[in-house]
């Protein structure tokens, strides 16, 4: 027994080049081998370029046999699926819930490191379209139903908050160092205190250093006439 609204487990070919299900023009089969149909189920049907064809969730990996398909091939593969007992593994809502979890923090960390936005949003898109494609082979090679929309939205969510919070706090910092040493220091070194915030820190540093004493003759007497 096989609920109305379970996915199709598609069978596919057992070699490549082949076809899932031997299809012969209905008006040769008085010319064929009976033993090709010897214990077989036979299913007749219209097999037609332009009519009579079915939407799989194939056609967006432009398969020809599997993307558009005529109704009776459809029925063959749906008998097929009862009679083997195959079906499409569904994951449960804890995995879904985990997937999505996964996701969130992942897109989190990547708006957190906060590179540049051309970099952020490419290495998001590459993320979620290599997460597409491993989910369209599992789903062709293994029957796996793996989520797409709701780990793609989690992911797309938390890396625009994680983003946007990160951007609030970048903001005030600018701000306060601008605001604190701009009265003091030149304009150059106060971009420098923005662009190396780490430069603030109260800490000791070891160099090797040069110094010049100089002094003017008389300076003492000099000041003090003057």
């Amino acid at each position: 027994k096989v609920e109305a609204h379970s996915l199709v487990a598609w069978r596919r070919a057992e070699a490549e080049g082949e076809k899932a299900f031997a299809i012969y023009p209905s008006h040769a089969i008085e010319h064929l081998p009976s033993e090709w149909f010897k214990d077989k189920l036979v299913m007749v049907g219209a097999v037609l370029s332009l009519t009579d064809r079915h939407r799989t969730p194939f056609a967006s990996l432009q398969d020809e046999e599997l993307g558009m398909m005529p109704g009776v091939v459809v029925l063959a593969h749906q008998t097929s699926m009862l009679l083997d007992e195959r079906r499409v593994n569904m994951p449960t809502t804890w995995q879904v819930s985990g997937v999505v979890l996964l996701f969130s923090l992942f897109g989190a960390l990547l708006g957190w490191v906060r590179k540049s936005v051309s970099v952020t949003v490419l290495s998001g898109a590459g993320v979620l379209a290599a997460y597409w494609v491993i989910a369209f082979l599992q789903y062709d090679t293994m029957n796996w139903m793996l989520p797409l929309v709701a780990p793609s939205l989690s992911f797309v969510m938390a890396m625009f908050l994680s983003d946007v919070i990160m951007g609030k706090e970048e903001r005030e910092r600018r701000k306060f160092v601008q605001g604190a040493f701009s009265r003091y220091l030149s304009p150059a070194v106060v971009q420098q205190l923005v662009d190396q915030p780490e430069s603030l820190a109260i800490q000791g540093e070891k160099k090797v250093l040069s110094f010049i004493f100089a002094g003017i003759q008389d300076f003492t007497t000099l000041s003090e006439k003057i």
